[in-house]
């Protein structure tokens, strides 16, 4: 009663977590629905520079928030705004911003990768392309340890 919104949406960001020996987290996305005429402020950081990947780490995904979520008139918000007016059954998203990698994702065990593609938090071309894991098939994902002693091999080389 006190703050009058709906939660429509909370739930893990669709980004891939950022590659790294350890891979970064992965922000939330929230979606606030105002039941009545209120106003939203802000104090946040990191819609402009991502947070940066150390010891290799690949850099993560900055921080957005947008008004009116599925109108015509959706339109981002900067990160410091304090008193801007919202309607009614206007609709807020937040995105938190992807944690950065830390140390080298070659590095990562392949295992770990496997775990990070079947849990959706990155993707099979991540996987190859960042980590150099390769899997036998696209249905088990089986590791490929030879290949897999290869694809490192030669992206450690680049």
């Amino acid at each position: 009663m006190r703050f009058p919104m709906r939660c429509d949406r909370y739930e893990l960001r669709d980004e891939s977590a950022a590659p790294g020996r350890w891979r970064g987290g992965i922000g939330i996305v929230r979606e606030n629905r105002f039941l009545v005429e209120g106003t939203f402020s802000s104090e946040s950081d990191r819609q402009y520079d991502a947070p940066r990947g150390i010891f290799g780490g690949h850099d993560g995904v900055v921080q957005r928030v947008t008004k009116g979520v599925g109108s015509d008139g959706e339109q981002p918000i900067p990160a410091k705004v304090t008193g801007l007016p919202f309607a009614a059954g206007e609709c807020v998203r937040i995105e938190v911003p992807n944690g950065a990698g830390y140390g080298d994702p070659l590095d990562r065990d392949p295992e770990a990768v496997r775990d990070d593609v079947l849990d959706d938090f990155t993707t099979v071309e991540l996987a190859r392309s960042a980590y150099g894991v390769v899997f036998k098939d696209g249905v088990d994902l089986e590791v490929d340890a030879e290949e897999t002693e290869k694809a490192r091999a030669g992206l450690r080389g680049a």
